[in-house]
């Protein structure tokens, strides 16, 4: 997956932000600049717990097929008919499913 040099920008930011020792950080971009795209390209490269939270379950569909997309097992935090038709959606997609329940990398819906 190529970034494009803004989100570049934004990954290396982060990257030297963790290695000054900041642990709670926030990116804050505009709607379609591709958050998505950044945090999938810095998840398939962390080996730590992690979670991606958002605020609708069209997100959480978005973030589970592309970290699908990039080999990345998560667990998911829906509700299960959200889970149901996300498992369906990797499975028609890829031919596999990405969905591990103790997976260190959750997607979870803040209404849930």
């Amino acid at each position: 997956m190529d970034l494009r040099l803004y989100q570049k920008q934004a990954v290396k930011k982060i990257y030297e932000k963790w290695e000054m020792g900041h642990q709670s950080l926030m990116l804050q971009l505009s709607t379609g600049s591709g958050k998505t795209f950044i945090f999938s390209h810095i998840l398939s490269n962390h080996k730590g717990a992690s979670i991606v939270i958002v605020h609708r379950v069209e997100l959480v569909h978005q973030a589970c097929l592309l970290l699908a997309k990039n080999g990345i097992p998560h667990n998911i935090i829906a509700a299960k008919t959200a889970i149901k038709e996300i498992v369906g959606l990797q499975m028609a997609e890829f031919g596999k499913n990405f969905y591990h329940p103790y997976s260190s990398c959750t997607v979870a819906s803040v209404d849930t």
